[in-house]
């Protein structure tokens, strides 16, 4: 990928050339993987085409429009159609079910992954859902990346324990990633940090076209492995950086809703959770008000509308952070203390 590195352990840096679907199907994997149309009359060089176009899983097929499978180079209408047929029959879909049906299909969806602190996870439900992006915004040093990072080793914790039994994927985007400071994290969770590390794939990205193509790629990594959790540090950068003047801002708002939309199609289809880190500006609208917040996340409507869950971190005394939840679908507005520290997130004991 152009710019981007991609950091990855020595079994994940083997894997198969783009062109191969030599994908092993695994029992208990949230997704079908895109070898099982074989059965179904689609031809592996079809199959090839929508792998060299980052489709991987059954689901992803069904998710994406007529003309999006179209665009493949080599695929026809019809032969578009057919694939889009065959996904729909073997994922047995219809337009319609019921919420009961829905509710027993999508158990696993409902697991949470713990963010470190019991009284944030409180607040959230338990912690960050799955197949949801959830945004934390606030000024720098707040410990946004430090959730960013305590999540990549809650999420390789049992589910039991408040994990998500896998692995984690971290997207730096502003050169924030510290290995140094997952050895700290990781033994103060019981985790030896080797193994730790060994299960977070990272990856360096410099503009939001390597950032695309990064979550494109990522779809290798995701269906070889079994990961819960995705984390971007920052979502913000990349745009901010290159879209610069008020005549920029509506291709900006433009690639970002690309950027998210496919983003959240990922989610959805590998089940992780998702933390994006936002940064915010000024906000001259709350007009001094007593107790009005003098900041704002940025970005806009389109990043705001996309987070299903949006946290507001902001500084307290020492290591001292306040949480707010300001969005969620299931739970109301609420306040969590924090403490930032080399063993990352965890309750704020008040001394």
């Amino acid at each position: 990928m152009h710019g981007a590195t991609m950091v990855t352990p020595q079994k994940q840096a083997g894997t198969m050339p783009e062109a191969e679907i030599e994908y092993e199907t695994v029992e208990g994997r949230p997704y079908h993987d895109i070898n099982e149309l074989l059965a179904h009359g689609v031809d592996k060089a079809t199959l090839k085409k929508l792998c060299e176009s980052h489709i991987r899983t059954v689901e992803r097929v069904h998710m994406e429009p007529l003309k999006n499978l179209v665009a493949i180079n080599g695929l026809s209408e019809a032969k578009a159609k057919k694939v889009r047929d065959e996904a729909v029959k073997l994922l047995g879909w219809s337009k319609f079910t019921t919420a009961a049906d829905r509710l027993a299909l999508s158990k696993d969806a409902w697991t949470k992954v713990s963010t470190g602190s019991t009284e944030l996870d409180a607040i959230l439900g338990g912690g960050l859902q799955r197949k949801h992006i959830t945004q934390v915004y606030g000024e720098f040093r707040s410990g946004k990346s430090m959730l960013a990072h305590t999540m990549c080793v809650t999420a390789q914790k049992p589910i039991e324990q408040g994990g998500g039994s896998g692995r984690a994927m971290f997207i730096d985007t502003e050169g924030t990633f510290d290995e140094r400071k997952l050895v700290k994290i990781a033994e103060a969770h019981g985790l030896d940090p080797a193994g730790a590390l060994s299960n977070i794939d990272v990856c360096r990205v410099h503009n939001y076209e390597d950032l695309n193509q990064t979550i494109q790629e990522a779809s290798q990594l995701l269906i070889d492995g079994n990961h819960s959790f995705i984390a971007i540090d920052s979502i913000a950068t990349p745009f901010r950086n290159e879209f610069l003047g008020r005549g920029d801002l509506s291709v900006r708002q433009q690639e970002l809703q690309k950027t998210l939309t496919f983003l959240a199609k990922t989610i959805e289809e590998y089940n992780l959770a998702c933390l994006l880190t936002n940064q915010v500006m000024a906000n001259p609208e709350n007009g001094g008000m007593p107790g009005a917040d003098p900041r704002r996340a940025v970005l806009g409507f389109v990043l705001s509308h996309r987070s299903q869950t949006i946290l507001n971190m902001k500084k307290g005394a020492g290591e001292k952070r306040i949480v707010k939840l300001t969005c969620s679908p299931t739970m109301p507005e609420a306040d969590a203390e924090i403490s930032i520290s080399e063993k990352g997130i965890t309750d704020f004991s008040g001394k």
